[in-house]
């Protein structure tokens, strides 16, 4: 398929889509399937090893390119897993229109590594980091129940992670794209989600001696929820392959003043909107006002 005969509309719409079905699905499967390291590993590993073939099969099972790509494909596969897994743990304690927020800010990470490449934030930026810092502060509940204190700062803390990960993704993908190795953007994307799908596999074998089995023995459901939990990763992975297509071929053709306000915006707003009127979310004037600067931020630190 050659997207540069598609417009830059209809990508944009198609890998919103992708990302925010991708967020409703995580967060279904960890509130109501599993919120274990071994739940966390499967979801992960089945989801990614059914991206790498998507993108096999996208490429005309063709994977030529350079030992670069070959590098990069691996730690951005690594960092990818490990950004999923942060993310599925947050949304299992927290809500996913928060968690979205909080993730959200990795886009501060990327603005302040500019220091280290010459690259002096602009105004906006400034004033957008100081708004997701406003945010983070504004997001944590303040309950007299110190089980509840101490769950909120676990998500924070989950959230966190999930968000630094996600910037390294990030910066991977600007690495590569900026390279001379741009155009072997199947070949980096193929191993990413293997090595993410065996990453994956190790750490599920280590959940085995401590995590229960996700399912459990009753009334005979147990094969049924598992073929529902099958067709959900296999709409997941695909959803997770176009994404990752299309967000690395519009990176290179698209101005960052426009494609980054949109992508993370827009993803930013509709995972607010899902989490509320899907799963019936309940947030605080306080966490609602953290969520205005949340969104005002990351449309600021991409000018």
């Amino acid at each position: 398929m050659d997207l540069s005969k598609i417009p830059h509309i209809v990508l944009l719409i198609v890998t919103m889509a992708s990302c925010l079905g991708v967020g409703i699905a995580k967060n279904s499967f960890s509130k109501n399937v599993s919120s274990t390291q071994r739940g966390y590993q499967i979801f992960n590993m089945v989801s990614s090893a059914i991206c790498a073939l998507v993108i096999l099969a996208y490429s005309g099972f063709k994977l030529d390119g350079s030992i670069y790509s070959l590098i990069i494909g691996a730690l951005f596969g690594i960092v990818t897993a490990i950004a999923a897994i942060f993310n599925l743990a947050a949304v299992s304690i927290g809500p996913l229109s928060y968690t979205t927020v909080i993730i959200s800010s990795s886009t501060v990470i990327t603005a302040i590594s500019g220091l280290f490449f010459g690259e002096i934030p602009s105004i906006p930026q400034w004033i957008g980091i100081a708004f997701m810092m406003v945010c983070i502060v504004l997001a944590t509940k303040k309950k007299e129940d110190d089980r509840n204190k101490k769950t909120s700062v676990k998500w924070l803390v989950f959230s966190f992670l999930a968000a630094i990960f996600t910037a390294g993704v990030g910066l991977l993908q600007k690495v590569h794209q900026e390279s001379d190795h741009s155009d072997e953007l199947s070949l980096m994307l193929f191993i990413a989600f293997i090595v993410s799908t065996l990453f994956s596999f190790v750490l599920y074998l280590i959940s085995l001696k401590k995590d229960p089995p996700i399912f459990a023995q009753k009334n005979g459901s147990k094969k049924k929820a598992a073929i529902l939990l099958g067709a959900l990763l296999f709409v997941v992975g695909i959803a997770i392959a176009l994404n990752n297509i299309i967000n690395l071929y519009l990176v290179g053709v698209m101005k960052s003043a426009v494609f980054f306000p949109i992508i993370n915006g827009g993803h930013l707003i509709l995972s607010t909107l899902a989490g509320l009127l899907l799963f019936k979310e309940k947030l605080t004037a306080k966490q609602w006002i953290g969520i205005i600067f949340g969104i005002a931020a990351t449309f600021l630190l991409c000018f």
